[in-house]
């Protein structure tokens, strides 16, 4: 009896791998950028949302600051918890039933009648898409080039302002047509819209092959005691300080921005519309450029530069009067650029601090356990509106920050250039 051996497979021309690799490295990057839009159009369309929440159900605004702190400090637990889930099994697959949660849940939010029903709606949504980011940015970072990582994750994060550009659309249009009431019920059903196109997405991408390494020896997998060992541990310790500095007056402004523009400037929907339009575009612009700029001079001088203008315009939005309409628009499309800016340098600067078997265990637990402590921002502000205004409270908290995570930043090591194999 003759016995036939499998014939083996036609060795693949270089040029039709590199048409593959090129195809599915843009497939990667759509999958995570339709995350990340959606991460800025969920988050900003309750911040939007806020004033006829509070008023639809009978809440005030210290209310309003509790329920967005606990729902940061559930979507932390959830990307802890994700982050070490991904370095373990597939990615992909993890993110999709992450953004099937993350739909049921927002959803859901639309038909809350009262504070306890909203809590935990959000807490729950958050809890599922608190993975979002740090599972993401791991696979677009081992993707991407070394000398071309600082701008590919630059301009991924700025997609995060392109979903904050669709909530205030869909805030403007709705707001426009439809009762309060009503229309920030219907704001949350749309939410649903972008994540079941995000599943639809993720259903054709696969997980990429994880960098090999010769300098992770001894580390036990995706262990979080593996964060605070030897030189792994300085570097957590002040990239954390950095970081929940970062997030704290990151919330606490975008989250009662546009309450400060229609209660203490005056705003009406249209005005308001146009304000946080101006900040978007300057945020879409701080977060896109800064990776070029980090590739050029270094992270750790970009990450100043932010750091400062935050001072600078937190200082000028509330404290000095500009009367001049054109000048206004300016200084919005100012506190844009410098807010997110620091956003579009996360990722390749997280993935250049930690080894491959512990890169996603390590970014997820630095991005989520600072997004909890950074919900305290929020909180802070909503808590002391009452007394020292919606203004003076959000500038107490960014300048306070900032200047924090300026010091923590120097802690740090320049990584601009770095290979990931190399870590």
């Amino acid at each position: 009896m003759t016995t036939h051996s499998p014939r083996p497979s036609p060795p693949v021309a270089p040029e039709d791998r590199k048409i593959r690799e090129r195809s599915r490295y843009r497939r990667l990057f759509a999958a995570c950028g339709v995350g990340w839009a959606l991460d800025g159009f969920d988050y900003t369309m309750f911040s939007l949302a806020m004033g006829a929440i509070l008023v639809s159900l009978n809440l005030d605004v210290a209310d309003g600051g509790r329920i967005v702190t606990i729902s940061l400090m559930a979507s932390a637990l959830g990307g802890i918890i994700g982050g070490v889930l991904a370095d373990r099994y597939d990615r992909v697959k993890l993110l999709t039933w992450v953004m099937i949660g993350f739909s049921v849940f927002t959803g859901l939010t639309a038909l809350a009648q009262n504070y306890e029903q909203l809590l935990l709606f959000r807490s729950l949504e958050g809890f599922f898409f608190g993975s979002e980011w740090a599972i993401g940015a791991s696979m677009m970072a081992e993707a991407a080039r070394p000398e071309r990582r600082g701008r590919t994750m630059s301009m991924l994060q700025s997609l995060y302002h392109v979903g904050y550009a669709g909530s205030v659309l869909c805030y403007f249009a709705l707001f426009s047509l439809l009762d309060p009431d009503v229309a920030w019920r219907v704001l949350f059903v749309v939410g649903t819209v972008p994540a079941a196109v995000a599943i639809v997405i993720r259903l054709k991408v696969e997980d990429p092959p994880r960098p090999a390494t010769d300098t992770t020896e001894g580390f036990d997998r995706a262990k979080l005691l593996e964060l605070f060992r030897g030189r792994i541990a300085r570097r957590t310790v002040p990239l954390l300080v950095l970081q929940c500095a970062g997030q704290m007056y990151y919330y606490a402004v975008v989250s009662f921005f546009p309450l400060y523009l229609s209660e203490e400037r005056g705003l009406d929907i249209g005005d308001t519309s146009l304000y946080l339009w101006l900040t978007v575009l300057g945020s879409f612009a701080g977060a896109f450029v800064s990776g070029f700029v980090a590739d050029r001079i270094g992270r750790r001088p970009t990450f100043q530069l932010y750091y400062v203008g935050v001072i600078v315009m937190s200082l000028v939005v509330v404290l000095v009067p500009v009367h001049s309409l054109a000048l206004n628009y300016l200084v919005m499309l100012a506190v844009g650029i410098v807010f997110a800016g620091t956003g579009g340098l996360l990722g390749s600067f997280f993935s250049e601090l930690y080894p491959t078997p512990i890169r996603a265990t390590g970014m997820s637990f630095v991005y989520n356990t600072s997004r909890a402590v950074g919900a305290l921002g929020p909180l802070v502000v909503g808590e002391t509106a009452a007394a020292i205004g919606i203004g003076n409270a959000m500038i107490t908290v960014a300048v306070s920050a900032a200047v924090v995570a300026n010091v923590a930043l120097w802690c740090l090591p320049e990584t601009r250039g770095k290979d990931l194999a190399d870590i």
